[in-house]
């Protein structure tokens, strides 16, 4: 039987034009299987939908951050894990803030903070 497992990672970070990028790293102390998902808290993505999240430095295929309309209120979203993204012991998450190119210029992008993140996944056994 799979037992679920999860990981608690606090970013508490605003994204800038001189901050673009935040890692850090958390661990699986079992064998993960299947897919997993994220839950994270984000304030203040007014603009730009390019920004991108990394599992192990491989950027997760769906839609990962999305425009909150500056509604200058705390947002969850969630975001599948694809199977083969976490392994067991050490993995890394970036969130990465994505410049908006407008006609071959690109100009800077919306600032925004990234609260936690809630990372689930299964285990076997």
């Amino acid at each position: 039987m799979a037992r679920a497992d999860f990981a608690w990672v606090n970013f508490d970070s605003r994204f800038t034009a001189t901050n673009t990028e935040e890692t850090r790293q958390f661990n699986v102390d079992g064998q993960p299987i299947g897919t997993g998902y994220l839950l994270i808290q984000a304030l203040d993505i007014d603009r730009n939908q390019g920004h991108r999240i990394q599992i192990n430095d491989r950027d997760l295929p769906s839609f990962d951050l999305p425009t909150q309309e500056g509604n200058g209120k705390w947002t969850a979203w969630m975001d599948r894990i694809p199977s083969g993204y976490l392994r067991s012991g050490p993995n890394t998450i970036k969130i990465i803030r994505h410049p908006e190119q407008i006609g071959g210029t690109f100009y800077v992008s919306d600032d925004f903070y990234i609260g936690n993140v809630a990372i689930h996944w299964r285990e076997a056994g």
